[in-house]
């Protein structure tokens, strides 16, 4: 009786992995469904690559699921470049990947890169900023990590600095995003209507102040680059 009192349970409790093994992981990168490419090309190649940058946006934005994508040209680095993309999930762009204008841009970047291209897949943190542009407008695309142990505090700043910047009479566009697969990893995207509007960020109180707060957290240099749109 009791032996068969034992089967039955056994059949009711869930399978255990087998010792030493772990039970399957979610895939954190499934929740991404922004990503930032970091592209450096050879300085006789800075043409090519701008046209065909020029030619991969037009295609792209007709793809299902995208909503935005910027290709910007690093200010005073003009072999630098940087693609920042918007999808509607991360279905779209992982679907985006295998696309015609997708081929065509990998076929000029790995004949005229001098180094791998850089692709951080991202997902936003707090609500998403207003899409918008502006003619001439400054972009700021910053990398920042914290130490592991501060990685909450970290996120809190930056949400907080996206909020009062966006406030701002001279922005655009702001948005705090991190990765999904190392999420003491954080990218900032910026806009800003011209060099001024970024300058007076640059000194206002709440810049300085996030700063401060961040500098402790932080666990390598804070990386921003500043751009301009390959229009």
């Amino acid at each position: 009786m009791l032996r068969s009192l034992l089967a039955v349970v056994s059949l009711l409790l869930p399978v255990a992995p087998a010792f030493g093994q772990a039970a399957p992981a979610a895939n954190p990168i499934a929740q991404a469904n922004y990503r930032v490419l970091y592209l450096e090309v050879a300085p006789a190649d800075v043409n090519r690559v701008a046209s065909s940058l020029k030619d991969y946006r037009q295609a792209a934005m007709k793809a299902g699921g995208a909503l935005r994508i910027d290709v910007l040209q690093q200010m005073g680095r003009p072999n630098h470049f940087a693609v920042y993309e918007s999808w509607r999930d991360n279905a779209a762009l992982e679907a985006h990947k295998n696309a015609a204008e997708t081929k065509r841009l990998e076929e000029v970047l790995q004949a005229t890169r001098v180094s791998p291209v850089d692709e951080r897949l991202l997902s936003v943190i707090g609500p998403p900023s207003a899409t918008t542009g502006a003619a001439g407008a400054i972009y700021v695309v910053t990398h920042a990590d914290s130490v592991p142990p501060s990685r909450d505090a970290a996120q809190t700043a930056l949400t907080d600095l996206a909020i009062r910047s966006r406030q701002e009479p001279g922005n655009a566009y702001f948005l705090v995003t991190v990765q999904p697969n190392r999420n003491n990893h954080f990218t900032i995207f910026e806009v800003w209507k011209d060099e001024k509007a970024l300058d007076a960020h640059a000194v206002a109180d709440h810049t300085k102040k996030f700063r401060d707060m961040f500098g402790p957290f932080s666990g390598a240099l804070f990386d921003e680059r500043v751009y301009k749109s390959v229009s």
